[in-house]
């Protein structure tokens, strides 16, 4: 941890330090409750919290010395990979995907809407993207 804060100015160092440890702390609580589920609730806390997390859930956690353009690479082939080798156990075609195919055609009128510069078009259905939209044209 520390090499990464090495070069920020020396007033910053321990508040990036603590805010990288709550956040790998938060990554490694979670890893906790996908494994274990409800055990992982200490008892001291249990009268305060939700129940109902079955745990026993598939969970990875990797971590990188640095993020640099081969580990992100290395990253994002290991995902490929294990979505190829899922898509052959479970017997999926996963270049049959029709939520993509819809999201690809969805695209094709939004991006009309925006180079016709027409917020209020016949593929903007609703105020979020509306205002999406628009605000996207106005910053254009």
């Amino acid at each position: 941890m520390a090499r990464r804060h090495a070069q920020a100015p020396e007033a910053l160092r321990e508040t990036l330090s603590a805010q990288q440890r709550l956040t790998l702390a938060n990554c490694l609580a979670q890893a906790q409750l996908m494994a274990l589920g409800d055990d992982a609730i200490p008892a001291s806390l249990q009268a305060h919290m939700a129940r109902g997390y079955r745990g026993n859930q598939p969970c990875s956690v990797l971590v990188m010395e640095e993020l640099t353009p081969w580990n992100l690479g290395a990253l994002l082939a290991m995902y490929e990979h294990k979505v190829f080798v899922q898509s052959l156990l479970w017997g999926l075609n996963p270049f049959d995907q029709p939520g993509v195919e819809l999201g690809k055609r969805l695209a094709q009128g939004l991006e009309q809407s925006l180079a016709e510069g027409d917020a209020a078009g016949d593929w903007v259905d609703d105020a979020a993207t509306r205002a999406m939209v628009e605000h996207l044209l106005k910053h254009s």
